[in-house]
């Protein structure tokens, strides 16, 4: 505490739901790759960490409220961390109108496997996730079309 100020940061991973601004967030275009059919962003999506919109806010909220959970400044908002593998398999089970990727296709892709990133001291002050990645999905799948962005 300087100045008689705590610190608090909340670092997010991929942030992913419904949207209010008038263009597409990198976030969801990053998160929607397969769906968009945006190659070139494949490499993020290996070992995604992802949240969705709501539950930042609620973080956001729920770490201003509880001043105990403020102890020392960084959390982490990643509700969960899903592989390339997943992903290409809940949006093509849930989405065959869609050309989704099969997993065999992208094996070929060349990446890198990062960590997956750990909300546990944020987890441990109390908060609860109510996101799961279908929700996710499904909330930002239903933002793009009523934008226009997909059909």
């Amino acid at each position: 505490m300087e100045n008689g100020l705590d610190l608090v940061t909340l670092i997010l991973p991929i942030v992913v739901g419904p949207f209010i601004c008038p263009k597409l967030p990198e976030s969801v275009s990053m998160a929607l790759a397969l769906v968009f059919g945006k190659s070139a962003e494949y490499i993020s999506l290996f070992n995604a960490s992802m949240v969705h919109v709501d539950d930042v806010a609620m973080a956001q909220i729920f770490l201003l409220e509880h001043p105990n959970a403020t102890v020392s400044g960084r959390y982490i908002g990643s509700s969960h961390t899903i592989t390339f593998e997943e992903l290409s398999q809940i949006l093509s089970a849930k989405y065959p109108e869609f050309a989704i990727p099969s997993p065999d296709s992208l094996a070929k892709v060349q990446s890198f496997k990062a960590p997956g990133l750990s909300s546990k001291k944020l987890l441990e002050s109390g908060f609860k996730f109510k996101y799961s990645v279908e929700e996710m999905l499904d909330d930002a799948i239903k933002c793009c079309k009523d934008k226009g962005y997909l059909k």
